[in-house]
């Protein structure tokens, strides 16, 4: 009967041992993050002139001011188009408002750079 206390404190003593931290040996691995990729893939599904002078709708109207803005005062561009585009990664449609080019066209291949202004380019990878 004299070690029943020692006995009775054995158990409490395992117990505080296992809380002590993981050694860094046992420590879970750190997951790196993936670098997400400047630019995104995608395809032109189609593309929309947009009118120069301001039209009577007021919704076409505030189209053709942020199209003159993104312009600049003075800018020599003819003509500005809206293009759909539909992106690989989450299968997603975005429409953007630039100024037009030969390239664009429905079924081009397209780089999509986001940013503040976006930047839509020819995607030449053939992937």
């Amino acid at each position: 009967m004299r070690h029943l206390p020692r006995l009775l404190l054995l158990p409490l003593g395992l117990l505080l041992a296992g809380c002590g931290g993981a050694t860094p040996e046992a420590a879970a691995p750190t997951v790196e993050g993936v670098a997400e990729p400047a630019f995104e893939r995608g395809t032109i599904l189609g593309l929309r002139p947009i009118p120069a002078s301001a039209p009577g709708e007021p919704r076409l109207r505030l189209v053709s001011q942020v199209v003159g803005a993104a312009r600049g005062a003075g800018s020599p561009e003819a003509n500005a188009v809206e293009v759909v585009v539909r992106l690989e990664r989450g299968n997603r449609d975005v429409t953007l408002i630039q100024p037009a080019e030969p390239w664009l066209r429905a079924g081009a291949r397209v780089r999509l750079t986001p940013g503040p202004r976006p930047v839509l380019a020819r995607d030449l990878s053939g992937a």
